[in-house]
């Protein structure tokens, strides 16, 4: 299904900041609101986006620095609606943990698979 949002209830939407507009498009999907952004989930809204930045770090970086979203720019966007489905905090905890410890086992078997790439091609070391 493809990713669908509608920023017409945000406030003054074509003024803030491409990358809070788009990282709250793409959060929406990481994090698992659902529906709409209103004053009552902004908080739970704000918590698993820096709960998901702590972890996988940010989506934006400018010249080398990133460019985490603050509650502030998260509160901006009240009104933002999508077509994602909402998850519980316990299936938001369990995906962030299961992305996290993939990529950390990817990155041991890259480590280990390089020697044996180097073997395999007939090099040494």
């Amino acid at each position: 299904m493809a990713l669908k949002w509608d920023l017409t209830k945000v406030k003054d939407w074509e003024k803030i900041e491409p990358h809070v507009r788009d990282g709250m498009i793409w959060y929406s999907m990481f994090i698992g609101w659902g529906g709409q952004l209103t004053e009552e989930n902004a908080e739970d809204a704000w918590h698993r986006i820096a709960f998901h930045q702590k972890v996988h770090g940010t989506l934006y970086k400018q010249a080398g620095t990133d460019l985490p979203l603050t509650r502030e720019q998260v509160y901006s966007m009240i009104g933002m609606g999508t077509n994602t489905a909402p998850i519980t905090k316990s299936q938001f905890v369990r995906i962030v943990y299961n992305t996290f410890a993939d990529g950390e086992r990817r990155q041991r078997l890259a480590l280990i698979a390089e020697p044996l790439r180097t073997i395999h091609n007939g090099e040494s070391e």
